[in-house]
């Protein structure tokens, strides 16, 4: 697999996107939509070329992992391939078996979370026999549920995808068949003005899909969210950013309309925290990025869009 460097921000004009979106949203909406689905494409056409029989799929949180994941089943299909996802998150250890950060809290962002030797039997079973019963996590019970399982079954015609944080581990795909493409997403993007200043930083953008997504499906107050934001973007460093460098394509998420959809929300949500503590400042940061974008309605975003996966209840 090659050795890629890390794909430099690419910057967007703030000015012009605004422009168009001001124009006519429909028709900017709908070209960043035609944008993520070419890049789509292109992966799958790139993974049945490379004759690869697993993809491994990988990202930094809030990248759309899981929606680009089915996207991407859903366009190998369209090209003749029968393609399988398989949430990595369904391989954790036992809660009570994870490791642990410095000050003694439990790390779920390490590669020693996840049972790998089962993630490698199962994988080795299914190509050998054609059949097998993957796990499934319960994360209510903080165990394997012991009365579920995920039948899966292969021949020479699928793709398994296997799609979580440490897709890329070179720990992970040691155990598994040569047969790999390797796929890294992310929001890319920086929003620039006219002086090539930054007004909203791709990190940011990717932390504010978070907050908002947090909100909706999980009941998280946006302050907690931004508590958590430190680990896991030190799990980020640490375990996912250094293994990019094996990916065979990048996939820059981002979409050109975004932050004008999450800015009358996200300025709500932030406005309402009284005391933000340690956290103020990036309280305050993405306040005044986000200041900058008009709001535009969230009817306009597609069913399937991937940018559902942050603004629609799961």
């Amino acid at each position: 697999m090659p050795q890629n460097q890390y794909p430099s921000r690419t910057p967007k004009s703030f000015e012009e996107i605004s422009r168009h979106i001001f124009e006519n949203p429909q028709v900017a909406v709908g070209l960043a939509e035609q944008s993520f689905q070419d890049q789509i494409r292109t992966m799958s056409e790139a993974a049945v070329q490379s004759g690869a029989h697993i993809i491994l799929l990988t990202g930094p949180s809030s990248s759309g992992k899981t929606t680009t994941a089915n996207l991407l089943v859903d366009d190998l299909a369209a090209l003749g391939r029968r393609a399988v996802r398989i949430s990595l998150d369904d391989f954790y250890r036992n809660r009570s078996e994870m490791p642990l950060w410095e000050d003694g809290s439990k790390n779920f962002e390490a590669v020693e979370c996840l049972d790998l030797d089962c993630l490698h039997d199962c994988t080795h079973q299914l190509m050998k026999t054609g059949h097998v019963d993957f796990p499934v996590f319960d994360f209510t019970l903080g165990t394997r549920s012991p009365d579920r399982v995920h039948p899966v079954d292969y021949d020479e015609n699928t793709i398994i995808i296997y799609e979580g944080i440490h897709s890329l581990h070179p720990e992970l795909r040691r155990g598994l068949a040569d047969c790999c493409f390797g796929i890294y997403i992310h929001p890319n993007t920086n929003y620039v003005d006219e002086n090539g200043e930054i007004i909203l930083e791709a990190r940011d953008l990717r932390l504010t899909r978070r907050i908002i997504r947090d909100s909706i499906n999980r009941g998280t107050p946006p302050l907690g969210t931004l508590r958590m934001w430190k680990d896991v973007r030190r799990g980020e460093i640490l375990y996912i950013r250094p293994n990019s460098q094996y990916a065979d394509v990048y996939i820059n998420t981002c979409h050109d309309y975004e932050p004008f959809l999450y800015t009358a929300s996200i300025i709500e949500m932030l406005s309402a925290i009284k005391d933000a503590g340690d956290m103020q400042e990036t309280v305050d940061r993405l306040l005044r990025s986000f200041r900058h974008f008009f709001s535009i309605d969230v009817g306009l975003v597609p069913s399937d869009s991937l940018i559902q996966e942050f603004i629609s209840k799961n």
